[in-house]
């Protein structure tokens, strides 16, 4: 080896020790890294390895890290991590046009309105009908029968409720004339509106379709209220309230107030600190009304999914009092993790460390191939501290502030040393100056 050469090797050594010392290389899971677990139990004896679905709970939403990418779920021995997904649950609503041709549209006076539609031929099934109207503020019971042949009539929904709610001047309105029913496969419906003494509503048509609906599962937490004000100058009502903690991911507000015959705009905002506060919601309109014209409400308000600990609620009233709330709840999707779960093997889910990084596995990739129908229910037991759990040490940075500067003075003075060897090199490898020259 040339001289060059080593000189260059005892460059590189001094700077390779500062780089190992100064960065730490650990394995994704290692049990002194999670702070909590809590013990994975399955609702009935396992047949080999099949598929486990495990609901997650406040606790862990509120102790693990951000998008829960630190939940580890670890086979018995605590060291054999195992693959898992985690799923958003969402509803899923699907909805295909059947059409169908309205006709006989008549009305007997202070009774009802009825109409009949027909699809064209039997055969198709079909579970909702859409009145069509141009009427505003209405509140109408409908009933829905069913014929295979127009003659012979069943009556399949009765007593549904139909209703526009308008205010103009704000803007605004609610409206839902869809009518559900069970599954038909008749080829004629008959709708009617019953209008008592109401005037006739301006029916301009109807859709029937048919719906396949399955709601998201989710789950509803109390909002204590923690502050109340009222803004004179702004007119406002503001509540803040404390889900107790950051991680509960939610996002609708649920108002619950004895007060009727209201309708005011609202808006939302989240913080950690109750200082910086994120806009979630505004200008989402609140009502309730019990009046001969119309009963009905809506007192949710919905929002981009959020994990914050605190909540501002403030209410436009405007020139009316303000508005008298008793309760605040929030909503929000829940999450579940899949795993495959082997017969005679203990399991625990591990999470709050907030190092961690999101796992990647094939199981999603596999997922489409099992029977992700009916998974086998897992349970989660108490909320436990991780006895083998260590405080993380600080950089070494931190812990020999001198190193870096050894580090970068012994690397200046083999440098140093590898410049002067090759200036000495080079001034051997040059000839003599001309004595001419000089």
């Amino acid at each position: 080896m040339s001289k060059v050469r080593r000189l260059l090797l005892w460059a590189f050594i001094p700077a390779a020790l500062g780089t190992l010392l100064l960065s730490v290389a650990r394995a994704d899971f290692v049990l002194e890294d999670w702070l909590y677990f809590k013990a994975i139990q399955t609702s009935a004896a396992l047949d080999g390895e099949e598929l486990a679905e495990l609901a997650l709970d406040r606790e862990v939403f509120q102790q693990s890290a951000s998008g829960q990418r630190d939940l580890r779920v670890v086979a018995g021995d605590e060291t054999g991590e195992v693959a898992y997904q985690l799923v958003t649950e969402t509803g899923r609503r699907e909805r295909t046009m059947v059409g169908g041709k309205v006709r006989d549209l008549s009305h007997v006076p202070n009774r009802h309105s009825s109409f009949v539609v027909d699809l064209a031929q039997a055969g198709i099934l079909h579970n909702q009908v859409e009145v069509l109207t141009s009427s505003q503020n209405f509140q109408r019971n409908v009933a829905v029968e069913a014929s295979p042949d127009g003659q012979s009539w069943s009556l399949v929904q009765e007593d549904s409720q139909i209703f526009d709610f308008t205010v103009e001047e704000r803007g605004f309105t609610a409206k839902d004339t869809r009518v559900s029913y069970p599954e038909s496969s008749h080829r004629y419906l008959r709708v009617s509106v019953i209008n008592n003494d109401e005037a006739p509503l301006a029916i301009t048509g109807a859709e029937v379709s048919s719906v396949r609906e399955s709601p998201a599962s989710e789950t509803r937490y109390p909002g204590p209220i923690i502050g109340r004000s009222e803004d004179r100058e702004t007119l406002t009502s503001i509540m803040e309230m404390d889900l107790g903690g950051e991680g509960l991911p939610v996002n609708r507000l649920i108002l619950h107030t004895s007060a009727v015959n209201f309708h005011r705009d609202v808006s939302v905002m989240g913080s950690n600190d109750l200082e910086t506060w994120s806009a979630l919601a505004s200008g989402v309109a609140v009502y309730s009304f019990q009046t001969p014209k119309f009963v009905g409400d809506s007192l949710e308000v919905a929002f981009p999914e959020s994990a914050h600990r605190y909540f501002r609620l403030v209410i436009q009233n405007r020139d009316d009092p303000p508005l008298t709330v008793d309760e605040i709840a929030f909503s929000g999707i829940n999450r579940k993790v899949l795993f495959l779960a082997q017969s005679g093997t203990s399991y625990a889910l591990y999470y709050g460390n907030e190092a961690a990084r999101a796992p990647s596995y094939d199981l999603p990739r596999l997922l489409p191939y099992l029977d992700t129908e009916s998974p086998v229910a897992a349970t989660l037991g108490p909320h436990q501290a991780n006895p083998g759990y260590a405080e993380p040490q600080p950089p070494a940075s931190e812990q020999y502030p001198w190193l870096i500067t050894v580090a970068v003075a012994a690397a200046a003075v083999v440098v140093a040393a590898i410049l002067f060897g090759i200036f000495r090199q080079v001034r051997k490898a040059l000839p003599p100056p001309d004595s001419a020259e000089l």
